[in-house]
């Protein structure tokens, strides 16, 4: 289970997450951009916003079977149900994800 939004949403956050799974030796800091860690999901991978990135790849992953969302925000929850609605990743943005991110099967995103 991962709050989404907190972590990926904050440029700030979401460094201080990788350098901590780098730190347990999780991933490889030096294959991140550390200004935005997360970019090539938009640049690359078509989606919107990171945000957007995460719930789209959670919903065409094989084996996810639940996605929850949980907001304050009418708009929040409008962006979520149409992230979840959108077509997958483009494959090289998955295939990216998959090379950074393989080894990791616990996280929290508080």
């Amino acid at each position: 289970m991962f709050a989404v939004r907190r972590a990926l949403s904050r440029p700030e956050a979401l460094r201080q997450l990788i350098a901590q799974l780098s730190a347990e030796g999780l991933v490889n800091e030096a294959d991140f951009d550390m200004d935005n860690p997360l970019g090539f999901v938009v640049s690359e991978g078509g989606a919107r916003t990171v945000v957007d990135g995460a719930y789209r790849y959670c919903r065409h992953t094989k084996g996810v079977d639940v996605i929850l969302t949980g907001t304050g925000s009418l708009e929040h929850l409008k962006q979520n149900i149409a992230s979840i609605n959108s077509p997958p990743l483009n494959p090289a943005c998955l295939q990216k994800l998959d090379a950074l991110f393989g080894r990791i099967d616990s996280v929290s995103g508080e």
